[in-house]
């Protein structure tokens, strides 16, 4: 019995459509990763006492945390993690400048333990704190007021 080498194993039939086979399916993967954060952290997913990400992940993909860390890095150059607080510091900012929320509302909305901790990551990531996007919401909101009062 021989010891096949890397070579013969790309010469066998087959290998280059196992091997497209599981880079399709690598994408894939990432693809409904990146769907998954979306669903839930586009501030209406109800989260459940005890919510994980993670066990939600393998649940509905159907694949190991630790496969779809990989692959997702390999892809997209950053941690599933990493793509979630990106995700909710988003969705921060956009509910911070276009909505009436109230901080506490958004922490709930997004999962964060408390408005403390919402703060400190959203200045983490951005170096900006909330009240920055308070304020961006009401030069916003005087802007508009200041236009319809010069086309009447």
């Amino acid at each position: 019995m021989s010891m096949l080498t890397v070579t013969d194993e790309l010469e066998r039939p087959g290998f280059k459509s196992r091997l497209t086979g599981l880079k399709a399916e690598r994408k894939i993967v990432v693809k409904a990763v990146k769907a998954l954060i979306k669903e839930i952290y586009n501030g209406d997913f109800c989260f459940g006492e005890g919510f994980s990400f993670r066990r939600m992940m393998e649940s509905r993909l159907l694949v190991p945390y630790a496969i779809a860390e990989t692959w997702f890095i390999e892809s997209e150059d950053k941690t599933i993690a990493r793509a979630i607080l990106d995700t909710k510091i988003n969705k921060v900012k956009e509910l911070l400048v276009y909505t009436d929320l109230p901080i506490e509302a958004i922490a709930a909305k997004l999962n964060y333990a408390s408005t403390a901790h919402l703060s400190d990551e959203l200045i983490q990531h951005t170096g900006l704190t909330p009240g920055f996007f308070l304020a961006m919401k009401e030069r916003r909101a005087n802007l508009a007021l200041r236009q319809r009062a010069a086309q009447q």
